[in-house]
């Protein structure tokens, strides 16, 4: 529901207060009307056959429909309810939608014409507009609108103007609303007052696709016709009746009068070729629609110029792509206010004129003159399409004139196709550096890892950041020596790589097991395997994951044979104590434990025996 507030004056509440139901308390102004005389308190107690008999007399009360052919019956029931005549009303409702329309399209409304002709007369164009945005093309059976001034165009006593308005193929609700649209627009738009009445019947005739001509008449004018249906075309006489400023110009019309301009072909400024050469893409047909005058942009096109020596038929060479009409001249007439595409037609005998077919955008004007209608258009080049669709069309931009504004559509298409495949390449660029930022996110990452499982936390933050890493000395650490019993002879025996492979089974094995228990991995020497706990986070119990990794270890040895098919035999030593550590290089930084303890780890581990653990007193 719609949530403009609408006046107590407008239209929408006259209507709506004759609905009340009889069990409403609160009594409308057009209740007693609608009951007989007798307020909602009085119905109320009475039977309702005269509710039955009231809804039967009119069924649109009682009805909920969507059908906008319904719309003037709904208005005839109305005004026989409140009392209103139906022209009256139907001029409300037609105010009343044109309001609608203006408060939600004010700024298109008003810079549609200078004056009420011109207003009515550019609703085309602004039609056309519509349907190409969805795609669609006007046809015969599509609306359009016709204002003109009328033969005997005779000021009144107060200076005002007389138009003939001819709205064709018009909707069932426009049609109904039209008067009061007229009317309100001339308010609202122009500040004038205008009389608007339906014309007399007016003979329009129209050639259909068979080429048989049809007649389409307006509907007289009747002050309350019992029905009202929407006829193909619908005329009214527009009759100013003032002007809201003395000194303006008439906003019906146009202010200079083409009576002021001479009629006669002696008094021309220009001559034929020269207007030919300014307007290359006109032409002129006669009411049979023969081809009398062609611009020299179209003398390459089509038959026009292959056949000189006959009259050519507009059929011949062109044909109307928009709006879809038949072609003839008084189908033409009737759309003089509405934008026209036509297209060339290819000789079927040239191959190459077929790629040559050129679409032309203009508007037909009528020529009382010679009785003779002249398009003048421009071609219809697609932005997109640029200079390559110009001469593919066998044109070039000196073919153009100056003055026409698709030299700039055809200009700015190239700047968009310039700047289209610099944003290709710039989005390509983007795409490159947006792969290569992930790629180098992903080596970041694994370098910071690898960082992270060489060195402890806080040594590998600072490396990372490139700070100096300076020497520290730990109280309470208890480190771990192993060494393989029998190991240089196992290398006497095997090949490298075979005793590679062993170590490589092994070790895997031990760093999992390292990262169970939480102890740090300090180096592997040959096949010796060293590994402390309470360095890389301190800890206050860090002997016992040392003795539980002394116990794994030695489980996990005898899971891995030598290349002679026996079980690995390792021997282990702890001692606990302090220790000095600290980062040394810096190409290959190594991170490595100083101290006397050290020492004594290493010789409690050459004092153990094989498959035992050698833990010392402090330790212990």
């Amino acid at each position: 529901m719609s949530s403009r507030k609408i006046s107590s004056e407008s239209f929408s509440s006259v209507g709506s207060d004759c609905l009340e139901s009889p069990d409403d308390n609160a009594e409308c102004p057009f209740s007693r009307a609608f009951w007989n005389g007798r307020s909602p308190a009085e119905a109320r107690a009475e039977d309702g056959s005269e509710q039955k008999h009231a809804l039967e007399k009119y069924p649109y009360l009682n009805s909920q429909t969507d059908n906008q052919t319904d719309i003037s019956g709904i208005l005839q029931c109305t005004a026989a309810i409140v009392g209103v005549g139906f022209p009256t009303l139907r001029e409300r409702f037609g105010e009343e939608f044109f309001g609608l329309c203006l408060e939600e399209n004010e700024r298109v409304l008003r810079a549609l014409g200078g004056n009420l002709q011109d207003f009515f007369n550019g609703f085309d164009a602004l039609l056309e507009h519509a349907r190409t945005s969805y795609g669609r093309r006007a046809s015969s059976e599509s609306a359009s609108f016709l204002c003109k001034d009328t033969e005997e165009n005779r000021d009144d006593e107060e200076g005002g103007r007389t138009l003939l308005l001819h709205c064709f193929n018009p909707d069932p609700t426009v049609g109904v609303a039209m008067p009061g649209l007229i009317r309100a627009a001339a308010r609202r738009i122009y500040q004038a007052e205008v009389q608007v009445e339906e014309a007399p019947p007016t003979r329009l005739r129209a050639v259909n696709e068979d080429g048989e001509i049809s007649d389409q008449s307006t509907p007289s004018s009747s002050p309350s016709p019992p029905t009202f249906s929407a006829p193909s075309c619908l005329s009214f006489l527009i009759r100013e009746v003032r002007i809201a400023s003395p000194s303006a110009a008439s906003p019906a019309s146009s202010s200079s009068s083409p009576r002021q301009l001479s009629r006669s072909p002696m008094d021309l400024r220009i001559g034929l070729s020269t207007f030919c050469r300014a307007f290359p893409f006109h032409l002129i047909v006669g009411p049979n629609m023969e081809v009398l005058q062609v611009g020299v942009g179209l003398k390459n096109v089509g038959e026009v110029i292959r056949k000189p020596h006959r009259t050519q038929s507009f059929s011949d060479s062109f044909q109307i792509v928009s709006p879809r009409i038949p072609c003839s001249f008084q189908n033409i007439l009737l759309r003089l206010s509405t934008p026209f595409t036509i297209r060339t037609r290819p000789d079927p005998s040239a191959l190459e004129s077929r790629e040559k077919v050129m679409e032309l955008k203009g508007q037909m004007i009528h020529l009382p003159e010679s009785n003779s209608i002249m398009f003048l258009g421009s071609p219809r080049v697609d932005r997109l399409d640029g200079l390559d669709g110009l001469m593919g069309r066998g044109l070039h931009l000196s073919d153009i004139p100056i003055h026409d504004a698709t030299r700039d559509v055809i200009l700015v298409g190239e700047q968009a196709k310039a700047q289209d495949g610099l944003k290709k390449r710039m989005d390509k660029l983007k795409a490159t550096l947006e792969r290569t930022h992930r790629a180098l996110e992903e080596e970041k990452r694994r370098t910071v890892e690898l960082l992270y499982s060489i060195f402890p936390g806080h040594v590998a933050q600072r490396l990372w950041q490139g700070l100096p890493v300076q020497a520290k000395k730990f109280d309470d650490v208890t480190m771990l020596f192993s060494d393989i019993v029998g190991f240089t002879a196992v290398c006497e025996h095997c090949t490298p790589m075979q005793v590679i492979s062993m170590l490589n089974e092994l070790y895997t094995r031990f760093d999992y097991q390292c990262g169970v228990l939480d102890v740090y991995k300090i180096e592997t020497i040959g096949d010796a395997y060293c590994v402390a706990a309470g360095l890389h986070r301190k800890c206050v119990c860090h002997a016992k994951p040392i003795a539980l990794m002394a116990l794994k270890m030695i489980e996990l040895s005898e899971e891995v044979l030598t290349p002679d098919g026996k079980p690995i035999k390792l021997r282990i030593g702890i001692h606990s104590g302090s220790v000095l550590a600290g980062v040394v290089g810096v190409k290959m930084p190594r991170y490595c434990l100083f101290g006397n303890n050290v020492t004594l780890a290493s010789k409690f581990e050459s004092g153990s025996e094989p498959r035992r653990i050698n833990v010392s007193p402090s330790t212990y």
